[in-house]
């Protein structure tokens, strides 16, 4: 055999007998970073949302079927313009519903009766659908403004309290229901 034919075939062996070398930690590698954070408990579900049709339906009334629906449930903090506390079970459930643009009238129809409406505004939320933050996005102070119903048309024991906001210029509504 030539040399320029067995130069291929040594350049082989040559590669994969040196990638073929034990890489031994001998306990050091984890000495070069300190003790930070090894500890920390993460919660990878804290910013995603329920969008389970058939949870959703077990959770609360919904007199007409949403084209999209998210929700999350949360634990009730003090609101600082109050003076009652929260008791240990009392949760409210935050529900981003978008209706096909009949059911939108429909559902219109239903909430107008039941309460004065007045205006509203909701952050978004990290789990909300992405075209609503985006217009919170572009409305320049974060902020979703619509008009507040009464939500009773929805209201499902528990969760007995609460309103809905139609996002203005769009056929989303978040529902916000409580358990107090």
């Amino acid at each position: 055999m030539s040399f320029s034919r067995m130069l291929p075939l040594f350049l082989l062996v040559t590669v994969v007998s040196l990638s073929c070398v034990e890489d031994k930690d001998y306990g050091e590698a984890n000495n070069l970073r300190p003790d930070i954070n090894r500890n920390v408990s993460v919660n990878t579900d804290g910013n995603v949302a329920e969008d389970e049709q058939v949870a959703l339906d077990e959770l609360i009334n919904l007199p007409f079927k949403p084209v999209e629906s998210v929700f999350r449930e949360n634990e009730v903090s003090a609101a600082s313009d109050s003076d009652r506390v929260p008791g240990p079970t009392d949760r409210r459930l935050t529900v981003v519903l978008r209706f096909s643009e009949e059911d939108t009238i429909k559902v219109m129809g239903k909430i107008k009766g039941e309460k004065a409406p007045f205006d509203a505004v909701v952050e978004p939320e990290t789990w909300f659908p992405a075209e609503l933050r985006a217009k919170g996005d572009a409305a320049g102070d974060q902020q979703l403004k619509g008009k507040g119903y009464g939500a009773k048309p929805f209201t499902k024991s528990p969760w007995l309290n609460g309103s809905i906001v139609r996002v203005d210029e769009t056929d989303y509504f978040v529902l916000t229901l409580q358990t107090s």
